[in-house]
């Protein structure tokens, strides 16, 4: 008999320690793994783009939504934003600062620690660091102004997945899910440069444009569904959250982060980062800071440097708007690069980091497409651009028209 139960108690100690926990690991792999390729499928198809244009709809708010004229026909995008943001105007340095850091420092903004470990199971790569928060917008005669706040990385990624899980769980639904946390945040926009108080990250949506022979060309990638948002869709580059500017180690003077163009600094780091694959740059940034010295010393970027010092390329602001799938403040911006050469030179030397689906150009996930063409219409008509992307592209092409008929 106690044989028996010594011999009984071996299995079902067995079984608890052993064969329990990885059936369980199993189920939770193959939940997870059904859950990654529902979401790629929603994101592929045009369901969450219909619900989110329908949302605003029906709250009366259609004229908010962006819409591009493709040059044959009008496209609504899932982006809310308003004539009076949508300006073109020169940005970088020996121009006044785009963001402006308000010094407000978020220190009790939420952590949703299940949601994130959940999108990491899911794949996807999140590293938690120094970020900027949207606090209000001003505009003048010509010109748009961001004021930003400091907090955690996580914090603004606990906003910004609320809104898109929120979001995913009522376009998979039968039946009209409630929505709150969009209805507070993101439910008016015209009232959001004022209500916001969230924390939401500062996108910049950057699309290096080159016009040096021939038809303007626009450079496009194919998102990596490592990232956290909009994986396998395609977008400009780079296409990143904004992050504070430290001061130099060894430099004392408080005011430093106000002589440094905040925007242009986090343009060098994500050109080299996205473009020539320094994802070494994510791990030493914590370590560093954003430090501009340290960012301006890569080959890469003096050579944007150079060519935005000598004019070869120029950075432009577009427009400004809020994503209409997650709530991010997204700027529209552009790199025209203006020297032929440097086209040629940049497209031999180009490997994506692991943001982007393949990490060469020889895969098709970076190209280059003439715009306007047929080719970058059809991304418009069906939907496989981000929503920051889309009203970039479309921002571009009303810039160059009044440029045309200037």
């Amino acid at each position: 008999m106690d044989i028996a139960n010594l011999l009984l108690g071996g299995i079902v100690g067995a079984f608890l320690g052993y064969v329990l926990p990885k059936s369980y690991e199993s189920t939770r792999a193959r939940v997870q793994d059904r859950t990654r390729r529902r979401r790629r499928e929603v994101m592929a198809s045009a369901r969450v783009y219909t619900w989110v244009i329908e949302y605003y709809r029906r709250r009366n708010r259609s004229a908010e939504l962006y819409v591009v004229d493709t040059g044959t026909q009008q496209v609504t995008i899932p982006f809310l934003t308003r004539p009076e943001w949508q300006k073109a105007f020169r940005v970088g340095s020996g121009f006044p600062q785009l963001i402006r850091s308000s010094g407000v420092v978020g220190q009790n903004f939420p952590v949703d620690r299940r949601g994130l470990a959940k999108r990491e199971r899911m794949g996807q790569r999140l590293f938690n660091a120094p970020a900027l928060f949207f606090e209000s917008l001003e505009t003048n005669d010509d010109r748009v102004f961001l004021n930003a706040g400091r907090c955690d990385y996580f914090h603004v990624a606990t906003s910004l997945l609320s809104i898109e899980e929120e979001t995913f769980r009522a376009v998979r639904s039968r039946f009209r899910t409630p929505t709150p946390v969009r209805d507070k945040w993101l439910g008016n926009p015209r009232d959001t440069q004022g209500t916001l108080r969230k924390p939401f990250s500062i996108a910049a949506s950057v699309a290096i444009v080159f016009r040096g022979d021939g038809t303007p060309c626009v450079m496009l990638q194919t998102r990596s569904h490592e990232t956290v948002t909009y994986g396998g869709l395609r977008a400009v580059i780079p296409y990143f959250g904004v992050v504070p500017v430290e001061r130099p180690r060894g430099y004392h003077n408080p005011g430093i982060e106000n002589s440094i163009d905040l925007l242009e600094t986090n343009l060098a780091k994500e050109y080299c980062e996205e473009l020539f694959s320094y994802d070494r740059l994510i791990e030493e940034s914590k370590l560093r800071g954003v430090d501009a010295r340290w960012f301006w010393e890569f080959p890469e970027a003096k050579e944007l440097r150079s060519l935005l010092d000598s004019e070869r390329a120029t950075l432009w602001c577009l427009g400004f708007g809020f994503d209409g799938l997650n709530g991010s403040a997204t700027l529209a911006l552009m790199l025209q690069i203006d020297d032929q050469y440097v086209t040629d030179s940049l497209m031999r030397r180009i490997a994506g980091n692991w943001e982007v689906a393949d990490r060469t150009t020889d895969g098709g996930a970076i190209e280059l497409m003439e715009i306007p063409s047929l080719q970058l219409e059809s991304l418009f008509t069906d939907h496989q651009l981000t929503y920051g992307s889309a009203f970039t592209l479309g921002r571009i092409l009303e810039h160059f028209r009044s440029l045309d008929s200037g």
